[in-house]
């Protein structure tokens, strides 16, 4: 998988051109940012798809990925590491922006181990297709995902920028292309509020053969 988070971030500054917010162009992203995303691999089944019968625990999330499978990624010549993350276990009680401490040490001991063998990361949020669904016609749901994600793009504005990226959400599946640059945006500005030096990635509406975007 060779990520093109980048240009997905281009995409959603251009987005913001069109509602008045501030921009950004591929142009203005250091080159230092565009060589850590050349080639990476996706990390799945990890915090996100978990079919193991243990589930979401800290079990499976110590046991799946360990640094021997980090530290085989780096030598065998990749860069970065899509880190897929299901939001849902996260999103409690209608209270997105209060995110379980507990189970957010658990990520961050993921995205450092990755970080701590030379890799970059992309934290893609990667729900099941009913989250999605939602989204495409919940306007309140995506409110509470906006904040969310506001609350955890600012837990993670501390860290390293060069290294850490954050991706809107994975083949979100909308049928209406403008209702989902709509929910982008919105997403997208909580994003930047809480981390403005990051880079987020966005891409297209669809999945699969009719995608119609970047991923």
């Amino acid at each position: 998988m060779v990520s093109l988070a980048i240009v997905g971030a281009s995409l959603l500054r251009a987005q913001n051109s069109a509602t008045g917010s501030s921009t950004q162009t591929v142009s203005s992203v250091p080159e230092s940012r565009l060589a850590r995303l050349r080639g990476g691999v996706n990390a799945s089944a990890w915090f996100a798809q978990v079919y193991d019968k243990r589930g979401y625990t800290k079990e499976h999330f110590q046991d799946w990925t360990t640094a021997e499978d980090i530290a085989l990624i780096k030598a065998m010549g990749f860069d970065h590491v899509r880190l897929s993350v299901d939001p849902q276990p996260m999103m409690v009680n209608h209270r997105p922006d209060e995110i379980p401490a507990e189970y957010l040490g658990y990520l961050d001991a993921a995205v450092k181990m990755i970080l701590d063998k030379g890799l970059a990361v992309v934290i893609d949020v990667h729900p099941e297709s009913d989250f999605k669904a939602r989204l495409a016609k919940d306007d309140s749901f995506v409110q509470e995902f906006a904040d969310f994600w506001r609350a955890l793009a600012r837990h993670y504005s501390a860290w390293d920028t060069e290294c850490v990226f954050l991706e809107i959400l994975n083949e979100p599946e909308f049928s209406d292309r403008y209702r989902w640059y709509g929910v982008q945006a919105k997403v997208a500005a909580a994003i930047r509020e809480g981390a403005p030096r990051h880079d987020d990635c966005g891409g297209g509406a669809l999945v699969g053969r009719r995608r119609s975007g970047f991923y």
